[in-house]
């Protein structure tokens, strides 16, 4: 009891760590280096432990690894400056420590993330906790800082304090998060965290007797979830509409001209934190065409999109690894729809729908990417094991069916 109190502190004062940004090379989080020694110390003690060695772990390792040497091929033959190169590579360099570490912490007992995630949530808090200006600061602070840590934490203690009915709680407080992020211009964030809490309350209604029923119950939800979403931002246009459009023709040029610089070049990439006159013309141009004025992007080429972005800096091989996530994450969030309900299932579903969000329409940039994207990565192993176990049970009831004494 007394070793398990320790554990648990432990893991709450690296949540906390987490939430306090240091710089190191580029922008990181101190947790992160906790992460990193957690990721070398815990592969040194499990070695040759096969369920620690899950294939998962080995193939997302592997492919996230592969990214990070074609960076640094890509960058050498492109005469990227030091300083960049550097920034670039150590992106993987900690996204591959913070998964691995996440794994050491959670692969066998679950339960082991909701405390770290908890003191993420309270760390994050702390952090940005200073005085604002005005509202509009504060919509910016909960947009780019507070509402993916205080969304996990919340849902994570939900899971620890009621551990039957925590997913009820939970999509509720998905529901009213969700509603709350769409009237203050969260958008994207706010319809994940209303089409979780659908697919959460339709699994729950729709119980063992009644899965037939689940279907009609999610598409009711999900409708539900549609109408809300629809109505606030109506009722918010007067308010967030020239800068709602402003985002959509920005992330619109962003993308088009990624997609025209791979296109030039599909298989080499151009170098990690790739600046462009060239290419910053382009994207003016893409984004006058789309309606907008301001250009504040025009020197970043990231696509705003993970996929895009590593494909246009590293080129296909380094783009891979997301693109294997992706899929996992789509193969996730189905399989999410067919396991039990319990404390684990709103935290799945809602880490991996907006790690969806991400790939396709998101930067790989800052550190709270990373720790979101490692999150991902965490679930998709859990949720593959999860299928696999299953079934390897189904098959040994297949060959080894119950005696009938009939």
């Amino acid at each position: 009891m007394r070793h398990r109190t320790v554990t648990v502190f432990l893991l709450f004062a690296a949540g906390i760590a987490l939430g306090i940004p240091v710089t190191f090379v580029g922008n990181i989080l101190a947790g992160e280096l906790i992460l990193i020694a957690l990721a070398c110390v815990g592969t040194l003690c499990h070695a040759g432990d096969l369920d620690f060695a899950d294939p998962r772990l080995i193939r997302f390792f592997c492919f996230f690894f592969l990214s990070l040497v074609v960076y640094a091929i890509t960058d050498l033959f492109a005469g990227t400056p030091l300083f960049n190169a550097l920034r670039g590579w150590a992106r993987f360099v900690f996204l591959l420590g913070d998964f691995t570490g996440l794994w050491v912490i959670g692969f066998r007992r679950r339960r082991n993330l909701f405390v770290l995630l908890l003191g993420y949530m309270i760390g994050q808090v702390v952090t940005m906790a200073a005085p604002q200006p005005s509202l509009q600061s504060y919509v910016t602070l909960w947009k780019h800082h507070l509402c993916m840590p205080v969304v996990l934490g919340l849902l994570c203690l939900s899971a620890v304090v009621f551990p039957r009915s925590g997913h009820r709680i939970a999509a509720a407080i998905l529901a009213w998060t969700g509603a709350f992020s769409l009237a203050f211009d969260t958008r994207a964030f706010g319809i994940v965290c209303l089409v979780t809490a659908a697919i959460v309350l339709a699994q729950s209604l729709a119980s063992a007797r009644l899965r037939a029923l689940s279907p009609f119950v999610l598409g009711a939800g999900l409708i539900c979830a549609g109408t809300i979403v629809f109505w606030l931002l109506a009722a918010t246009e007067d308010r967030y509409g020239r800068r709602q459009a402003w985002s959509n023709e920005e992330r619109y040029a962003s993308m088009l001209t990624a997609a025209q610089t791979i296109a030039r070049h599909p298989f080499a990439g151009e170098g990690s934190w790739k600046t462009d006159f060239e290419a910053a013309s382009r994207h003016h141009a893409n984004l006058v065409e789309a309606g907008g004025l301001n250009d504040p992007e025009s020197w970043n080429q990231s696509g705003h999109s993970q996929i895009l972005q590593t494909w246009l800096e590293g080129g296909p091989l380094a783009a891979f690894a997301f693109l294997y996530l992706f899929w996992r994450l789509l193969l996730t969030a189905v399989r999410s729809l067919h396991r039990p309900v319990d404390d684990f299932l709103p935290l799945a579903v809602f880490i991996s729908l907006n790690a969806i969000w991400s790939c396709l329409f998101s930067p790989f940039l800052g550190p709270d990417i990373r720790v979101n994207t490692a999150a991902a990565i965490y679930v998709c192993i859990v949720l593959g094991r999860e299928k696999a176990a299953v079934a390897s049970q189904r098959s040994l009831a297949i060959a080894y069916p119950r005696p009938s004494f009939a």
